[in-house]
């Protein structure tokens, strides 16, 4: 059979530290948190994902899951 959803890696691009909680918090009481990376902007997400400036990830290990904010900073790289 699949993997189980809860041994999925999530990447969480949020600027406001309180969001960052409640996601957090409502992954753990759902049982998804196993593995979450958070990242504070698109830039920082960029380079997550293309293992660039200060990501240290392996490099194996490609999100399963992407929780973006509509609000996101920094993100002029990205591509719509």
């Amino acid at each position: 059979m699949g993997t189980e959803i809860s041994s999925h890696k999530i990447l969480l691009v949020e600027d406001d530290a309180q969001d960052v909680k409640m996601t957090l918090t409502a992954l753990q009481e759902i049982h998804l948190a196993h593995e979450v990376a958070v990242v504070r902007d698109g830039a920082e997400a960029l380079n997550y994902l293309y293992h660039r400036g200060n990501s240290k990830r392996d490099r194996t290990a490609i999100p399963s899951w992407y929780c973006l904010t509509t609000r996101c900073r920094r993100s002029a790289d990205w591509k719509y």
